[in-house]
C-alpha cells in the first residue's frame, strides 16, 4: 500500500486491529474484581489483554483520513504511530473533511 483509496494520501501508520475500548474493558473488568480475588483477576485480564493483542493482526491506516486497511501485506516503510507526524498532517486532515473528502492538490 503506498496511496490511500479513500483520500489519496500516503502517510500512513501500523497499529493492531485491537479495539482500544474493548482492552480497557477487559483491564477494568479485572480491577473491579480485585476484592474477591485477591488480585488474581488483574493478572488473569491483564494476560488475556496481551494475548489477544499478540494473537490479532495488524493492519495499515492513513494519518489524513483514518482509513484502515488490513489483509494486505504490510509496507516496511509504515512505522507504528507517531504523535508527530500525526500533528504534522492534521492540518491536512481538517481540509480533507472541510472539502467533503476530495483528495488534497
Amino acid at each position: 500500500m503506498t496511496r490511500c483509496i479513500v483520500c489519496g494520501e500516503d502517510k500512513f501508520y501500523v497499529q493492531k486491529a485491537f479495539n482500544q475500548k474493548v482492552g480497557c474493558l477487559i483491564i477494568a473488568a479485572g480491577a473491579a474484581l480485585v476484592p474477591w480475588t485477591y488480585g488474581l483477576s488483574l493478572g488473569v485480564c491483564a494476560a488475556v489483554d496481551w494475548l489477544l493483542y499478540k494473537l490479532l493482526p495488524s493492519v495499515t491506516v492513513c494519518y489524513v483520513c483514518r482509513a484502515s486497511y488490513g489483509g494486505l501485506p504490510l509496507n516496511p516503510d509504515h512505522r507504528p504511530y507517531d504523535l508527530m507526524t500525526a500533528q504534522t498532517w492534521e492540518a491536512r486532515a481538517l481540509m480533507w473533511r472541510r472539502t467533503g473528502g476530495q483528495p488534497a492538490d
